[in-house]
This record gives structure tokens, sequence and C-alpha cells, in this order.
């Protein structure tokens, strides 16, 4: 995936592969996978970060996570909307290789692919009676 800043997204479903994500960078790797967080070099982990960077905190995991938030009425380690434009990555990709692996352009405002009809049918499902939007 390309996006518009010009950062590149490779998305890969290699099954050898523990559940995560790597971020790489000029700098290195940072393996932020299901079973904990490692990186290349070992350096990186201790990177300072200054005042405008963006930090994540660790998380507990999904459930616990969100639990935690609930009781404490605080936020979890995903915001919404960021676990909503995380999510379309992973279908986007999906519904790339349903449509043959060809190009797609995504509008990430309109939240589809403009003048594709046939990528476009990958976004819903007709709903069973009684339900509907």
């Amino acid at each position: 995936m390309a996006f518009a800043n010009g950062v590149r997204l490779v998305y890969d479903d290699h099954r050898a592969f523990p559940m995560g994500v790597i971020f790489e960078g000029t700098e290195g790797k940072v393996y932020a996978l299901i079973n904990g967080i490692r990186t290349e070099p070992a350096s990186l982990m201790s990177t300072r970060f200054g005042a405008g960077d963006v930090v994540l905190r660790r998380p507990r995991g999904h459930i616990p996570d969100f639990i935690h938030a609930v009781r404490t009425r605080g936020v979890t380690a995903a915001p919404a909307e960021a676990a909503h434009r995380a999510t379309t990555l992973c279908h986007l990709a999906h519904i790339a290789i349903l449509t043959g692996g060809r190009k797609l352009r995504w509008d990430p405002i309109r939240e589809c692919f403009p003048g594709d009809a046939d990528a476009n049918r990958y976004l819903s499902k007709a709903m069973r009676p009684p339900w509907r939007v």
C-alpha cells in the first residue's frame, strides 16, 4: 500500500510469521508481535522520544486493556478511530487479493473505491431480515 505522505505498507500473510506487525525505517526495525516487542538493532529499544513524538503505551492485551478502560473510565491502548483505520487496512489487503491482486485506489474519507464497483461489492454484505441499517 502506498499512502499520500509517501509511507509504504507491505501486507504479507506469511503463516510462519507470528501475529503482529513490523515497522521498518531508516534506523532499523520494530517487531510488535503477539508475544512482545523487539527491535533490530536491539539498541532501538532504548530510544528516547522527543516532546512532539507519538508514543504508544504497551498494551495489556486487547481484552484486559478493554476491561481496564471500562473499570477506570479510561481509554484503551488503541483508540477506536486508530483501531478502525488499522482494521480497514487488513480488509483492503484482503479485497485486493479477492480482486486478483490488481492495483486499487481507496478514498479514506468516503471509505470506498472510487469508480470500482467490483472492489466496492466486498465492502459489505446483505443483511438478513429483519436487520437493516
